[in-house]
């Protein structure tokens, strides 16, 4: 199974950590770029949205290649299972490709939560060896 990892950023240490356990289980894991800059203050407002651009249709191609979608929500930003706009975005992108969507922990109490409902994502509460049934 090739399985693509999404979450904010602020979290890509445990992205790895879960892609490494994954991997060791025999799956083939796609991870966000972690190795690229992600200082927007650094940047132009045009080199942001340029380099936001290639980071986004650079996970969404990963998406594409991916037989299921694993979110990694962490908390973050005082909310528990924080899903930040990128995330959402990636998951309404499996969403139309009909790919399954597993979340590690429950929904967060966010603004969008009917949406993220509408998803219809497999909530595994931190048991990854629910991707393996």
């Amino acid at each position: 199974m090739i399985i693509a990892i999404c979450g904010s950023m602020k979290h890509s240490d445990r992205m790895v950590e879960i892609g490494h356990t994954l991997e060791q289980q025999g799956m083939k894991v796609f991870l966000p770029n972690i190795g690229e800059s992600s200082d927007y203050d650094s940047f132009t407002e045009e080199q942001a949205t340029e380099h936001k651009a290639r980071m986004i249709r650079a996970h969404l191609e990963k998406i594409q290649q991916s037989d299921t979608v694993l979110v990694v929500n962490e908390p973050l930003k005082g909310v528990d299972g924080y899903i930040g706009a990128n995330t959402f975005l990636e998951m309404g992108f499996a969403y139309a490709l009909e790919k399954k969507i597993y979340v590690l922990n429950p929904l967060p109490a966010q603004s969008n939560i009917v949406e993220l409902r509408g998803l219809k994502p497999i909530i595994i509460n931190g048991a990854l060896s629910a991707l393996f049934a």
